[in-house]
């Protein structure tokens, strides 16, 4: 790109931002960019290959969905449309700045870009944008759109909404596993939460204990910090520290299996002789077991998401699934002697442990 056209394309930026699609004229343009009108027509003859330029433009600077659906960028997406009859560049950037759009609600969702569950949610959003433009409320926002149409956000482990959206339609029963953990450590008087996660449970005990949250995770341990202010938050087991208990929720088995046994141990390290340790975990489930976790979840899940969730339970990666028994003899080679049993089934199990003396 010629330094000229970098500078007038810069301008337009700078006044669209400033002021909108009624900035984007080619003699406040051109002032802006410090060259002559004739410098303008001939990078962009029309009007329209101007406008498609920004566009463009504006879309690679985003910073996903959520920024595209502006009032702003609806008025500068169909000012560019009306355009889009008098020059080919226009019709391009059209064409591109919607199959970027569903390329990145496709990530976001976790499905393929020709699912036509997205074809239906870019329509959708193009109809919000108009009754925006014409003085309409803007409506339900785009994660709600998309549940509407069975779109529910991906799981990743470094995304906190992904997270806090898919867990419960993820794992059967995780709201009862959640409030029996935590009313199991109710009245500790200082709790160690090992992958904390977003912070849910952080929340719900550090109203009455003294907690110290772990995760590896740096946005997760964010999420945590913003949640519950005060509590200590770290991204590794203070070894050195003896807690009254501690609360582990669904990560064994996100731990490789070679190294299941040394998070077991370490666990069993912070927590005091006596005191209780609180885990859940998924193992591995018959044919017919995920048959009926798979049924459960399409309740909720897009039916792309529900495949994922079968591969994920079939397949190791990321889940390390092992047989039923293998993590409670792994807790008693830690030093913790197995208690009541908080829940299980469909491959998931709460306990309680206590830690021995050595």
């Amino acid at each position: 790109m010629s330094d000229t056209r970098e500078r007038i394309l810069q301008a337009a930026l700078a006044q669209y931002a400033e002021l909108g699609i009624r900035g984007l004229t080619q003699p406040k343009v051109a002032k802006r960019a410090g060259v002559r009108g004739s410098h303008i027509t001939y990078f962009f003859p029309k009007k329209a290959d101007l406008l498609a330029a920004v566009l463009e433009a504006s879309h690679q600077d985003s910073e996903g969905p959520g920024e595209l659906m502006t009032r702003e960028r609806f008025e500068l997406l169909f000012a560019v449309t009306l355009e889009a009859s008098r020059s080919e560049d226009a019709a391009a950037a059209v064409a591109r700045h919607l199959d970027g759009f569903a390329a990145e609600l496709a990530r976001r969702y976790g499905v393929s870009e020709d699912c036509v569950e997205i074809e239906r949610l870019v329509e959708e959003l193009r109809g919000a944008g108009l009754r925006m433009l014409v003085g309409g409320a803007g409506g339900p926002g785009l994660d709600a759109r998309a549940a509407r149409l069975g779109l529910g956000l991906r799981t990743g482990f470094d995304d906190v909404d992904r997270y806090e959206a898919e867990i419960e339609a993820l794992v059967p029963g995780y709201p009862l596993v959640h409030a029996l953990a935590v009313g199991q450590l109710s009245g500790a008087q200082r709790v160690l939460v090992s992958g904390c996660g977003p912070g849910r449970e952080v929340a719900a005990l550090a109203a009455q204990s003294t907690v110290v949250a772990v995760d590896p995770s740096e946005a997760m341990r964010s999420a945590t910090t913003e949640r519950c202010p005060g509590v200590e938050v770290r991204a590794d087991l203070p070894l050195a520290v003896q807690f009254d208990a501690a609360l582990s929720l669904f990560v064994v088995h996100l731990i490789p299996a070679e190294e299941q046994q040394a998070y077991w141990d370490g666990l069993a390290q912070v927590v005091a002789p006596g005191g209780q340790v609180v885990v859940a975990w998924l193992h591995a489930v018959t044919e017919a077991e995920r048959d009926a976790w798979c049924r459960l979840a399409a309740r909720t899940l897009h039916p792309e998401r529900v495949a994922v969730l079968r591969r994920r339970l079939s397949e190791p990666g990321p889940l390390h699934l092992q047989p039923v028994g293998i993590q409670v003899d792994q807790a008693a080679r830690a030093g913790l002697r197995p208690g009541m049993e908080l829940f299980h089934s469909l491959g998931v199990r709460a306990m309680v442990f206590e830690r021995v003396p050595e």
